[in-house]
C-alpha cells in the first residue's frame, strides 16, 4: 500500500499569507511520523527542506560565483543557509545546530556530502525511493517544462487564475533564494564584483566577513583580512569562527588574526574548539533535561555558569562509571527526585529552604536520592 502523502501547491487558492502558486511538490512518506528523530522540530523541517531543494533532475547552477553539476537528488548550499530557513522563537537557529543535524543524517546514512569553503553538495542517498515514479511523472510535466511553455489554460489545474504568468520551476526559486541568504551574509560594502571563475573574490568576501566578526566580538579594529585567506584554503567558514570564538573563552581574546590563522596550529586549535563545543552541548542538554523534569516545581534554569560546569562534570563522573549513556541516568536521577521528593521536601518555609538546580547538581545529593529511592523499593517487596 502506497504511504506516501503529497506536498502540493497546484490547487491553492489565493488570498493565504504563502506565494504558493504552482511551486510543484515532493512525495513525503506518512512513516516520517513513526521516526524518533522526527519530534525533533529542527531536524524535521532540516530533512523536509533537503527534500524540497534537492535538483530534480542533473543540471549545472552558478552557486557563489562558481557553477557545480549536481545530479539527481543533490543542493549545493551552506549551513548559513539552512540556518536561515529554520526559525525558533522568531530567530534563525544556528548553524552549528545544522551542523550536527546533517551529521546525524549521514551517520543513519540518509544523506552524504561533500564540499569546500565555498560550499556544500548534499545527496539524497535514496532520492528516487523517497520521489516515485508516479511523482516524478507528475513533476516532469509540471516543473521541468521550458518557462515560455508553460500553460495556464487547464481550468483544474489553475483553479482560476487563468491570467497568473507561469513561475519559474522550484529550483531555479531556491537558487534566487539562496543568492538572497549569501548576500545578506556578506560583509563586503564595496560589493567585490566575482570574477568569472568566481573562486578568488570569493574566498576574499568569506576572509573579510571573518574579519569583520572578529572586530565585532573583541570590538577590536584590524583591517588586514589576509590572514584569514590562508586558512580558508583548507577550513570553512563556520569551522574558522569556531576557532576564534575558542580563544576569546579560553581568555585570549586578545590575539590577533595572524596569530589565530597560524596555519601549522590551526588543526589542534580546531579539535579543542569542537570539544568544547561538544561539552557546552552537554551542559546545555543536561539544563534542558532538568527544565523539562523539575522546572515546573524547582523552577527553571538558563544560563551555563562556570559553578554549574563544575556540578556537571562532578555527576557525570560518578555517572558514568554505571551508565554508558550519562544523560540518560541523569534523566532518571531527575525523575527519581521528584517522585520521591515531598513538598516539604522542595520547598521548606520554617528553613527559608528551597530545592533548585544548584542544591540537586551535587554528588551527596545524588547518592541520597538512589539510597532513599532504595529503601522505597525494599519496602514494597
Amino acid at each position: 500500500m502506497f504511504t506516501a502523502k503529497v506536498i502540493s501547491f497546484y490547487d491553492a487558492k489565493q488570498g493565504v499569507n504563502m506565494d504558493n502558486f504552482k511551486k510543484g511538490y515532493i512525495a513525503l512518506t506518512r512513516s516520517i511520523k513513526r521516526a524518533e528523530w522526527a519530534k525533533d522540530a529542527v531536524k524535521r523541517t532540516l530533512w523536509e527542506n533537503l527534500l524540497i531543494d534537492a535538483s530534480y533532475k542533473s543540471r549545472v547552477v552558478n552557486f557563489k560565483g562558481v557553477d557545480w553539476n549536481l545530479f539527481r537528488g543533490q543542493l549545493v548550499t551552506t549551513r548559513e543557509i539552512l540556518a536561515s530557513q529554520i526559525e525558533i522563537g522568531g530567530k534563525p537557529v544556528s548553524a552549528l545546530i545544522i551542523r550536527r543535524a546533517l551529521e546525524f543524517f549521514e551517520k543513519q546514512g540518509m544523506i552524504s556530502k561533500y564540499g569546500n569553503r565555498l560550499g556544500t553538495v548534499i545527496t539524497i542517498t535514496n532520492y528516487d525511493a523517497y520521489q516515485s515514479y508516479f511523482f516524478d511523472q507528475s513533476n516532469d510535466q509540471k516543473n521541468d517544462q521550458p518557462h515560455d511553455q508553460c500553460k495556464v489554460n487547464n481550468s483544474k489545474a489553475s483553479n482560476g487564475v487563468n491570467n497568473q504568468p507561469c513561475d519559474q520551476s522550484n529550483d531555479q526559486k531556491n537558487d534566487q533564494q539562496n543568492n538572497k541568504v549569501l548576500e545578506q551574509e556578506s560583509n563586503n560594502k564595496n560589493n567585490t564584483p566575482i570574477s568569472p571563475k568566481g573562486e578568488k573574490s570569493s574566498a576574499e568576501n568569506l576572509a573579510k566577513e571573518l574579519l569583520a566578526y572578529y572586530n565585532q566580538s573583541r570590538n577590536a579594529r584590524c583591517q588586514d583580512y589576509s590572514p584569514f585567506l590562508k586558512v580558508l584554503d583548507k577550513y570553512n567558514l563556520d569551522e574558522i569562527k569556531l576557532v576564534i570564538d575558542w580563544f576569546d573563552a579560553m581568555g585570549k581574546a586578545k590575539a590577533k588574526p595572524q596569530n589565530i590563522c597560524r596555519i601549522t596550529y590551526f588543526d589542534g586549535y580546531l579539535s579543542d574548539a569542537i570539544k568544547r563545543q561538544e561539552s557546552l552541548q552537554t551542559y546545555q542538554n543536561v539544563i534542558d533535561t532538568f527544565n523539562e523534569i523539575c522546572g515546573e516545581k524547582l523552577g527553571c534554569v538558563d544560563e551555563i555558569t562556570p559553578k554549574r560546569i563544575e556540578k556537571i562534570d562532578a555527576i557525570i563522573k560518578v555517572v558514568s562509571k554505571r551508565n554508558s549513556d550519562s544523560l540518560q541516568a541523569i534523566r532518571s536521577y531527575f525523575e527519581i527526585l521528584m517522585e520521591t521528593s515531598s513538598e516539604l521536601d522542595i520547598c521548606n518555609p520554617k528553613t527559608n529552604w528551597a530545592m533548585n538546580f544548584d542544591n540537586v547538581m551535587t554528588v551527596e545529593k545524588l547518592d541520597n536520592t538512589r539510597s532513599k529511592y532504595m529503601k522505597l523499593q525494599g519496602g514494597c517487596q
